[in-house]
């Protein structure tokens, strides 16, 4: 049986300070479905995780290729200025701690193209304010919290209090804690995407809201 998202070319968008148990969930998950993944950060130079005492407890996966554990950092496969969103056929933003290094014009870019081409971007936690900020929340439903939602008008989205919501080809998630149903979600978006055709043609907006 071929996996759901064998051979497509995912990007994994994380910055310094990011959510470890986000990068090994969502990394684990796409490559369990066939993906060929790659992290993508601002700079090319080890990514060090949020410290310990501040994370969400979540279990790690066992088997996954990204190089996270306690104390260590990740390695950039590739950088927001190499990067091409021609050569990806999704991308997914964790997002981090939004520190000097980051390069907000550069991702900003990516993801605008990574939209114009119609391919599914999802974020989460941190990486949906990124996705604010890089502008291309406009007019679609993103899934936010109280705080959030100001800047997500601002940026010409409407909010949703829902844990994951999928709009399309753009699916987001609340928190860490969300991040099983956001994967679920992803996924589903991703194979709709790319795999629909042998199955028949599905509706993406028929996925629906994924609540908690």
């Amino acid at each position: 049986m071929i996996s759901a998202l064998n051979g497509l070319h995912i990007a994994v968008f994380a910055d310094a300070g990011f959510e470890p148990a986000l990068l090994l969930t969502a990394n684990h998950a796409l490559q369990r479905e066939g993906a060929i993944t790659k992290v993508m950060a601002s700079r090319r130079r080890p990514l060090d995780p949020i410290a310990a005492d501040a994370t969400v407890a979540l279990p790690a996966p066992a088997e996954v290729e990204v190089g996270v554990g306690a104390g260590a950092g990740v390695d950039v496969d590739i950088t927001t200025a190499e990067a091409d969103a021609k050569d990806f056929d999704a991308a997914l933003v964790i997002g981090g701690e939004h520190g000097a290094e980051l390069d907000h014009v550069k991702l900003a870019a990516f993801l605008t193209d990574l939209r114009a081409d119609g391919k599914p971007l999802g974020a989460i936690f941190k990486g949906v304010d990124l996705c604010i900020n890089c502008g291309v929340v406009d007019g679609a439903r993103i899934a936010a919290n109280a705080a959030q939602a100001p800047a997500v008008r601002s940026a010409g989205g409407t909010p949703v209090d829902d844990a994951v919501v999928v709009d399309g080809t753009l699916v987001t998630a609340r928190g860490v804690e969300d991040i099983d149903a956001f994967m679920v979600a992803a996924i589903e978006a991703i194979r709709l995407k790319f795999r629909a055709g042998a199955d028949g043609a599905t509706d993406l907006n028929a996925i629906g809201t994924a609540t908690s």
